[in-house]
């Protein structure tokens, strides 16, 4: 996977459970990495069929091989000045060669 195409820098986050201060917790979202992702939005046909994958898919996320990503993870990208939170429905190694995976996400309104 070429450098140049990694253009947006993400922040993954999980769920984590911290005190809430009465004797309780509460869930609450702790980023644990941030990695450089290419980001498309699906389109058309794509998306038809990103959605026979996993209804509602709407944003493909690209990035170098790692093991650790589920679809447990919700995912910030900074676009601009904007970001965008985008919550992982299924994870692909598009050729089995754990060079690059593919993450199908929904885009949070």
């Amino acid at each position: 996977m070429r450098a140049g195409r990694l253009r947006y820098r993400a922040d993954f986050q999980e769920v984590t459970e911290a005190d809430d201060g009465y004797g309780g917790t509460t869930e609450t979202w702790a980023t644990v990495k941030t990695r450089s992702v290419a980001m498309r939005d699906l389109t058309g046909s794509e998306g038809i069929y990103a959605a026979k994958v996993a209804e509602g898919v709407n944003v493909e996320l690209r990035m170098r091989h790692q093991d650790w990503v589920t679809s447990a993870h919700r995912i910030l990208v900074a676009v601009g000045t904007a970001t965008r939170t985008l919550h992982i429905d299924s994870v692909l190694d598009p050729d089995g060669r754990r060079k690059e995976i593919i993450a199908l996400c929904k885009e949070q309104a």
